[in-house]
């Protein structure tokens, strides 16, 4: 990712209000993490994907961003979440066709079920801290 697309997924995060779009601002941990829509390790297939809905570059920017900073199953969860209502809410700014919406909003759904089924390889679980010690 370069820094002008960065600053473009950032301004459209941060006028649409996503959830999280304060990671963003992390410049350099986000140019080093955010890789698109995919996990770094499908590299074509992540390009094409990220090519034809670019639409789903900011939601999927910060949802590397938690992914990368982690936490617990719960943590993933609330993650993979938010790319869902986010995507929604960047299809819905961005598209007034209700074929649209509802063909994005699809798709979106489906890359938050492919989340919840693969993105445990991708997330970086933390062990929690035991407050009873």
């Amino acid at each position: 990712m370069t820094v002008k697309k960065l600053e473009k997924i950032l301004a459209i995060a941060k006028e649409l209000s996503l959830e999280g779009w304060e990671l963003l601002l992390d410049t350099d941990t986000a140019l080093a993490e955010c890789n698109g829509l995919g996990p770094g390790w499908l590299r074509i297939t992540r390009k094409v994907i990220s090519f034809l809905f670019p639409v789903f570059a900011p939601p999927a920017a910060i949802h590397d961003m938690v992914y990368f900073r982690g936490g617990s199953w719960q943590d993933r969860e609330r993650a993979d979440r938010a790319f869902l209502a986010n995507s929604i809410r960047c299809i819905e700014a961005k598209y007034s066709s209700s074929f649209v919406r509802k063909l994005l909003g699809a798709i979106a759904k489906g890359n938050y079920y492919l989340l919840r089924m693969g993105g445990h390889l991708s997330f970086n679980y933390k062990e929690a801290a035991d407050d009873n010690v």
